[in-house]
């Protein structure tokens, strides 16, 4: 097993992972945008991220705009919005 880690670790595989994982970067704070889903200290929302992708932005066109938030905290609201995606249950009435 201590020979499959370390040959990932060597791979820079961990980076990956890393660079993935948005609780460190995502937030939810009831006093800042009502409790929605933000880029950890800013008030740039992950709808906003989204909306603005969806639109046509590109994450560079991001950066120039919100030149305080990385490309890194870009792709943890992608990757929080899937997961919030995933997680939704059709319910039927």
């Amino acid at each position: 097993m201590m020979k499959i880690v370390a040959f990932l670790f060597k791979l820079n595989w961990h980076k990956n992972i890393t660079a993935m994982t948005y609780r460190n970067l995502i937030e939810r704070n009831p006093d800042v945008l009502l409790g929605k889903p933000i880029i950890k200290g800013t008030r740039i929302s992950v709808e906003l991220v989204i909306r603005k992708l969806g639109d046509g932005n590109s994450i560079e066109d991001l950066m120039e705009s919100y030149p305080h938030i990385s490309k890194e905290q870009i792709l943890a609201a992608l990757k929080f919005a899937a997961d919030m995606i995933s997680l939704e249950e059709n319910i039927e009435v």
